[in-house]
């Protein structure tokens, strides 16, 4: 049997839905070697974004050795996207690099 512990660990695609006011409920730090992390969640979490989640893709775009100022960036550029409703971004939860990383 799979522990719990390797199921939340494994890579998950989440679609994030936007906000009325454009938002996607989430904020980001990080970057380079480290990965990008979910510093922030707000209405992310009920789409299944976690604090502690290393985006590694956002909407087919490779995060895991982005700047912080290139993830942005590119979140930025789909959240301005007035035609997409969400975000498809592929996560995985990552406390041990986070605490590494701090």
């Amino acid at each position: 049997p799979i522990a719990f512990s390797e199921l939340l660990s494994s890579p998950r695609t989440i679609v994030v839905r936007k906000q009325s006011s454009g938002s996607v409920g989430f904020k980001v730090n990080g970057g380079n070697a480290i990965g990008i992390f979910v510093s922030g969640v707000s209405a992310a979490s009920r789409d299944g974004l976690q604090k502690m989640d290393q985006l590694l893709e956002a909407n087919g775009k490779d995060l895991r050795h982005a700047t912080a100022e290139e993830a942005i960036t590119v979140l930025q550029d789909i959240i301005n996207n007035e035609k997409m409703g969400s975000i498809v971004v592929v996560a995985q939860f990552n406390p041990k690099q986070v605490s590494e990383s701090a």
